[in-house]
């Protein structure tokens, strides 16, 4: 296989290239929801400052890999414009990882979480970027091969924005004194919410959804829907709220755009029915809809097997919306969501790997001329006897 040359000048590849590979040699540490909640019930400031020099030395091994990624990137997908300046921010965010200088105390382990809150905030826009690329060279390359370089690019992404916003939420709540008054370590143990409740996230999704189809789906701004949230509505487990925000807001959003294509003004006569259940090792939902199903890509084949993967596929044309020129954020919390125009073809790819990343599934199914139904299941960490 033939693969792109991303440049950047031989003196500076030389350099990157001397640093980066003692990196990517390194496996990177796993991580376990369990073990972000136990490490957080109590924390200290020496504990907090050995946090911040494990993400010092950690993220760069994670960026490191995913540089030797970019660097055998088929020729069609490395040589497209868009990839250099992704490659760019990947190496400039490892060099400055990388020569951070070493935390000593709690007022160095501040100025870190500062420090990374910025890198979050710059590299927003490189999920975007990629799957742009992915889309340009989808003709090209089997969509397989790129489904599997960008989940492996967002399952990273994913991991690295888990352990910097755990590590900043925690040295802030710490800061704050929240863990003195108790306040935080009850309830909220960095951005792990151990009383998470699926029911009253659903309604606070179908609020946003009901809001944004006004402006996605102008023609219909009058019609009303309809969501109903049934099952065990009490029930409560530790996760963190952005990736289920992310999860329902986009089944949400698919459920409502095609009610409102199939039913127009009588779009609150087929309601968008959520049902929440709670088993011994697991949190189910399930969100069901009247939109008539899921049309199959081939319309000679059912939407079974192979075919319904595509639904999930970060490549697949139909996963994207036409003439979408700028550059825009990875939405990856419900705000940033609701400020993308249009389809990338992220939705429901990166809400089943957000499912997928802490051992859940996101599995659809489609009722021909009726509706779909959205399984997701979440393992719960711990028990009800632990009082998490």
């Amino acid at each position: 296989m033939v693969h792109a040359s991303i440049s950047l000048g031989a003196v500076a590849a030389r350099r990157v290239s001397s640093h980066v590979e003692p990196f990517a040699a390194r496996k990177a540490f796993p991580i376990s929801l369990r073990q972000l909640i136990f490490f957080g019930r109590d924390v200290n400031r020496d504990k907090l400052v050995t946090a911040g020099n494990f993400i010092r030395t950690e993220l760069p091994v994670r960026l490191a890999h995913r540089i030797k990624d970019l660097e055998v990137l088929p020729y069609v997908v490395g040589s497209n414009p868009v990839i250099k300046p992704v490659f760019e921010r990947y190496v400039d965010a490892f060099e400055r990882i990388r020569t951070y200088p070493v935390i000593r105390t709690f007022e160095d382990n501040l100025q870190f979480c500062e420090f990374m809150k910025g890198l979050l905030e710059e590299h927003l826009v490189i999920i975007p970027l990629l799957a742009r690329a992915l889309q340009d060279s989808a003709k090209e390359t089997p969509a397989s091969q790129l489904d599997a370089f960008m989940a492996k690019m967002l399952r990273s992404r994913i991991s690295r924005r888990i352990l910097t916003q755990q590590h900043i939420a925690l040295s802030e709540q710490y800061a704050s004194g929240s863990f003195e008054r108790g306040a935080a370590s009850d309830r909220f143990v960095g951005v792990v919410d151990n009383r998470l409740c699926p029911a009253e996230v659903a309604e606070r999704c179908a609020r946003l959804v009901t809001s944004a189809m006004i402006d996605e789906v102008p023609e219909h701004e009058h019609a009303q829907l309809r969501f109903d949230i049934d099952g065990n509505t009490k029930a409560t487990f530790s996760y963190l709220p952005e990736h289920l925000e992310y999860i329902l807001f986009e089944l949400y959003r698919n459920s409502a755009k095609a009610t409102l294509a199939r039913h127009g003004d009588h779009a609150c006569e087929h309601p968008i029915s959520t049902t929440i259940c709670e088993s011994g090792t697991d949190m189910l939902i399930r969100v069901s809809d009247q939109a008539g199903g899921i049309p199959p890509f081939d319309l000679d084949r059912p939407l079974t097997g192979s075919a319904r993967l595509e639904v999930f596929s970060f490549v697949n044309p139909r996963t994207f919306s036409s003439g979408q020129s700028e550059v825009e954020r990875l939405a990856a919390t419900v705000a940033e969501q609701r400020a993308v125009k249009g389809q990338m073809g992220l939705g429901l790819g990166l809400s089943r790997m957000y499912a997928e990343f802490f051992g859940g599934d996101l599995d659809l199914y489609s009722l021909p001329e009726w509706g779909s139904d959205a399984f997701v299941r979440i393992p719960l960490v711990v028990g009800k006897q632990d009082h998490i």
